[in-house]
């Protein structure tokens, strides 16, 4: 359990977390943390939360800590899921999807059809499609369906 409770961030950390809890053990961009959480100015968080230890930095891109991520179901709520799932969707269907968002997007998958989101994880799936099947990442795009 890391020293930091998310209760105890502030709301832009906190949105940023669940988002982050969402498409683990997925990475996202600064960019994408901030679109999908809904967060203007979100590089001051994930330093925060970096600093915290509840998120780790891959590179440019971040993603919940190996040890939060056993309470990742904690972290998100519903609501928060619904979030992830529309700024993802919007970011696959407006051709932004990287090679580096496909861990997000499986993890984003796991839950939208745990959690029964049927027509969202169509719409992901769909929008994913074109960036899966350029790379030719076949196991992912078998994981996925």
């Amino acid at each position: 359990m890391s020293a930091t409770e998310p209760g105890t961030l502030d709301p832009a950390a906190r949105l940023i977390l669940a988002a982050l809890a969402v498409v683990a053990p997925g990475s996202l961009s600064v960019e994408e943390v901030g679109e999908i959480a809904e967060v203007s100015e979100a590089q001051p968080a994930l330093a925060d939360l970096e600093r915290h230890g509840l998120v780790v930095r891959e590179r440019e891109r971040f993603a919940l800590a190996p040890e939060e991520r056993k309470r990742k179901g904690m972290l998100a709520s519903l609501d928060v899921v619904d979030r992830v799932l529309r700024g993802f969707i919007k970011i696959a269907e407006d051709g932004r999807l990287t090679l580096e968002d496909l861990d997000a997007v499986l993890g984003l998958s796991r839950i939208a059809a745990e959690t029964g989101r049927w027509t969202a994880l169509l719409r992901l799936v769909e929008a994913a499609e074109t960036t899966l099947s350029t790379t030719r990442r076949v196991e992912e795009w078998v994981e996925i369906v």
